[in-house]
This record gives C-alpha cells, structure tokens and sequence, in this order.
C-alpha cells in the first residue's frame, strides 16, 4: 500500500527558551540534579490544505531531535519529547458506545501524539477529507538542567504526510 501513497513535508527548525515566567516550565531538585519538564501548549502551526482535491490521510512520520545546546547557561538533557497533531477530517468510525467511561475515551478524535519512542503512525483506513493540520502541544523532559529557572532547546524534525487524492482508492481497486 505504501508505494501508492503520495507525500508532502514540513521542517521545523526552532529554538526556544522556556523558563518559570512561561507557565509552561517546572523544575525540582533531585539527588542527581534539576529535573525539569516542559508542556507547551501556547504555540501550534496551522496548515490549511488547499486544491480542487480532498485528500485522505494515511500516516504521519517525524524524524528529528531535540537538544539543549551547550553554549547556552540554560542547559540540560533531554530524555524525551512530543508533539502533538490535530487532523480535521472524518475519522474511520466504527458503532459503539462506551458503557462506562473514565478516561474520557474519544473515538471521533484526530489528534496524533508522536514522539522520541513513537516517531510515526500509519493508518489503514485514513482520516479522510483532510482540511486541515496543527501542530500543537509541545512537551518534554528532562534531567541534569544546570539552573531551575529556565532551559534553552532546539527543536529540529522533518515531519512526512502520507496521503492519497479522494476517490483513488476506487481507482486503484479496478487495475
């Protein structure tokens, strides 16, 4: 299936302090340091896809890092980070309710998370008639920071769109 897929691709190259005055930053000491962790959730990137076409998504893949430079005083390693992605589009649905709901559980949701151990999603029936894409949320953790009022990271990823036109699907079943 994959080798049908078109693709398209965004680069994120960014640096940014983040620090106590955000709201967004928080740090603790620890026996072997300053831990810290970040959830940003002020910033995003909208896209807005446009054409005569409607597409259908199947698969989002980030490569990348996140570091902290060393030349800075805000330094610190990174042990993990994330993104998070909202697709407006129509999820793959299936009939069903939740007989008891404790986790809040949407099954009409689009939002991705992907991250430093889960850089990619492929689905097999896509989110279909695809509009519109945000990246959203930022959030990391950390150790090691060298002061606990703020860090400085760059964030560098490369961010893979797998999709076809609506209706190809159809197309390709006849060949």
């Amino acid at each position: 299936m994959d080798h049908c897929l078109k693709q398209f691709q965004f680069q994120i190259t960014k640096g940014q302090t983040f620090g106590n005055g955000t709201g967004d930053f928080a740090s603790w000491n620890t026996t072997y340091g300053i831990s810290w962790v970040i959830n940003n959730i002020a910033t995003a990137s909208t896209f807005a896809i446009q054409g005569f076409k409607n597409i259908n998504l199947y698969g989002i893949k980030m490569r990348g890092n996140v570091f902290s430079p060393i030349l800075t005083s805000a330094h610190g390693i990174v042990e993990d980070y994330s993104l998070n992605f909202s697709i407006t589009g129509q999820p793959p649905a299936i009939s069903g309710v939740f007989s008891a709901n404790d986790y809040a559980a949407d099954p009409y949701n689009n939002a991705v998370r992907l991250g430093k151990f889960q850089d990619e999603i492929m689905f097999t029936d896509p989110i279909k008639s695809v509009t519109q894409i945000s990246i959203n949320t930022f959030s990391a953790q950390g150790t090691s920071n060298e002061i606990a009022t703020d860090i400085r990271l760059n964030l560098v990823f490369q961010i893979y769109f797998f999709y076809k036109f609506e209706g190809e699907e159809e197309e390709l079943a006849f060949l």
